[in-house]
């Protein structure tokens, strides 16, 4: 019986693993195609789009907590929020944090682009790979062996030489960025340093969150809306800790929205919205619940290399889709994934 709910359970891993790649592909191709298929004054607001896909994610959870927590029934949905949310307000407030976490880390990834060139952007976010093993051995107290090290050292490079832009990009961004007067590498270098770091502690504290961990290890669902005394309760309170994470990352969407108010007073808030901007919000918010199972059923780590697959995938259909050129060092750096990842499987 141990070994059937054993090798129940790695399916499931491997499943929402390949779940996250096509997704994260998915993705990566239908929002190119929405932002780069029309004139810029035309697209539609990307604060409106990030807002939108979390409320989609909470109301998802709702409807799972709804169907499968409460048995349908909407006063004891109701009692289990209040009970998550004002009960329980001390682990609630904890679970923003990733969410804060999260919002730092963009903007501090828009100030690295200001002020470092496309190719030195791109190669050191890669860090955030390293970031999240360390976080991941600190803070889960997990052990990884020497060559798994290197296994990640490896996908770390791998992925870096993956998304170098070509070298005709990498002059004119560099000719472009040169031309900044405000343009300073040290704040950008700072930047993109403290963003891989905060990147690899968000991912690993929302796996603690996730995976029913610590801070609250004792956390159960409360007796009289579907909570036991059994062990058999962890999709609920997965669930219950998405919705968490999604409530408190819609109001934090809300500051997102700030920077785009006189456009959305003038012009409204679905302004250039079209059904393909739907998929890229519902693909999204999709996204945002694979994640979470990923890091239930697998971890942090193996999310990497799961995201750094969907990027070589969605760029090998960029290829017919978009005229994307295959480089050598996109060949080079693919066969580093391809081999860091049988490396970390050994």
């Amino acid at each position: 019986m141990a070994i059937a709910a054993a090798a129940s359970t790695n399916d499931v891993k491997y499943l929402v693993l390949l779940l996250l790649i096509v997704q994260n592909s998915a993705l990566n191709l239908v929002m190119r195609y929405t932002r780069a298929s029309v004139p810029s004054d035309q697209q539609y607001l990307a604060s409106t789009a990030v807002f939108m896909n979390e409320c989609v994610k909470l109301v998802v959870c709702f409807g799972a907590l709804y169907t499968m927590t409460c048995r349908r029934s909407f006063s004891r949905l109701l009692k289990l929020l209040h009970y998550e949310f004002i009960t329980q307000w001390p682990f609630a407030v904890k679970t923003a944090v990733p969410a804060i976490i999260y919002l730092i880390q963009n903007n501090l990834q828009y100030v690295a682009a200001t002020h470092l060139d496309v190719a030195t952007f791109a190669v050191l976010y890669q860090l955030k790979l390293l970031t999240t093993a360390f976080f991941s051995r600190i803070v889960l107290n997990k052990t990884l062996s020497q060559i798994k090290w290197v296994a990640l050292g490896l996908l770390t490079v791998g992925i870096a030489l993956v998304v170098l832009p070509k070298e005709e990009s990498i002059e004119s961004s560099s000719s472009t960025t040169e031309s900044i007067g405000n343009q300073s590498s040290v704040h950008g270098y700072i930047a993109v340093l403290v963003a891989c770091v905060l990147s690899g502690l968000a991912a690993v504290y929302t796996e603690k969150i996730l995976k029913g961990g610590p801070p609250s290890a004792t956390q159960r669902l409360p007796l009289d809306v579907g909570g036991d005394k059994k062990d058999g309760n962890d999709m609920s309170v997965w669930w219950v800790n998405s919705t968490r994470l999604a409530a408190f990352s819609v109001v934090l969407g809300v500051a997102t929205l700030i920077q785009d108010v006189p456009v959305i007073m003038e012009k409204g808030f679905f302004v250039h919205y079209t059904p393909m901007t739907w998929c890229v919000i519902f693909i999204q918010a999709i996204g945002g619940l694979i994640v979470g199972l990923v890091v239930k059923f697998a971890d942090s780590i193996l999310k990497g290399f799961a995201t750094s697959f969907s990027i070589i995938l969605s760029s090998l259909l960029s290829v017919w889709l978009f005229g994307f050129t295959i480089t050598g060092t996109f060949i080079v750096g693919t066969g580093c994934v391809i081999y860091a990842t049988y490396l970390y499987g050994l």
